[in-house]
């Protein structure tokens, strides 16, 4: 997050902020048998071969393309969530179908919420849903 703070804009560059991170550690973390790996493994592989995990989704894309890359990210599944709760209030839809666009709903934005501590791609069931999700507004 402090990455992205002092590049607000466009970030760092994709897959770059692994080389900005060691200088943003705070002091607790010296000393840490983990990050001393991490660091250690960047400095023997280098910056693009290894570097430090990804901590949440939206952190990481803030850091890496700034404001703008994360609203670009975002622009899908907050638009998807829109249109879901419109199709929601569709007086012509079967109480099923509303049903079903609900529950999907619920499951879409609790995917949504794990982008904070974790990367959406561990399983892609972020982008299997985004799909399904624009199938069911389409459809």
């Amino acid at each position: 997050l402090s990455i992205g703070k002092d590049y607000p804009l466009l970030g760092v560059g994709k897959s770059l902020r692994n080389a900005y991170i060691p200088q943003y550690l705070p002091e607790m973390s010296q000393g840490n048998h983990e990050i001393e790996m991490w660091k250690k493994n960047q400095q023997e592989m280098g910056i693009l071969r290894s570097g430090f995990p990804g901590l949440g989704e939206y952190t990481s894309r803030f850091a890496e393309t700034g404001i703008v890359g994360l609203l670009i990210f975002l622009l899908p599944p907050g638009y998807l969530v829109y249109r879901l709760i419109q199709s929601i209030n569709d007086k012509e839809l079967s109480k099923g179908n509303i049903l079903q666009r609900v529950f999907f709903l619920i499951s879409f934005i609790a995917i949504l919420t794990t982008g904070i501590g974790d990367m959406l791609d561990v399983f892609y069931t972020y982008w299997i849903m985004l799909g399904l999700g624009y199938a069911m507004i389409k459809f």
